[in-house]
């Protein structure tokens, strides 16, 4: 076990956990914190982005880290073909998202969801 398996193992745990809470919504003072300060993960593009980024992290993990993470890819790409195949499907998977041809942008309302900031 070297440090760099331990590093990556976490981080693969943390942000495992992190998805699977924002999958289920069960802690739901996690889950409202989570929504208020980062919205992103509960968008497609959001979840898309850490699922992939989870299995970069899987190909430093050798050979049966290289499985994982070239399964994890099958299930997004999988998830990813079964929006753009039947939208009713991809509503269910994620109720936060209206359009699978939106890119994942949440509710895409043009409102700034509490920031205070405007983009010139």
């Amino acid at each position: 076990l070297t440090y760099l398996h331990l590093c990556v193992g976490s981080l693969c745990a943390a942000l495992s956990i992190l998805m699977l809470v924002i999958s289920s919504r069960t802690p739901t003072l996690l889950v409202g914190a989570l929504e208020v300060s980062h919205r992103a993960f509960f968008t497609w593009r959001g979840r898309f982005v850490t699922d992939l980024f989870i299995a970069l992290l899987l190909f430093a993990m050798g050979y049966f880290g290289i499985t994982m993470g070239v399964l994890t890819l099958f299930v997004v790409v999988g998830i990813r073909s079964l929006g753009r195949a039947d939208e009713e499907s991809f509503k269910v998977l994620f109720p936060n998202t209206k359009d699978p041809s939106n890119n994942g942008d949440a509710n895409n309302d043009n409102s700034n969801h509490g920031a205070d900031y405007t983009l010139a």
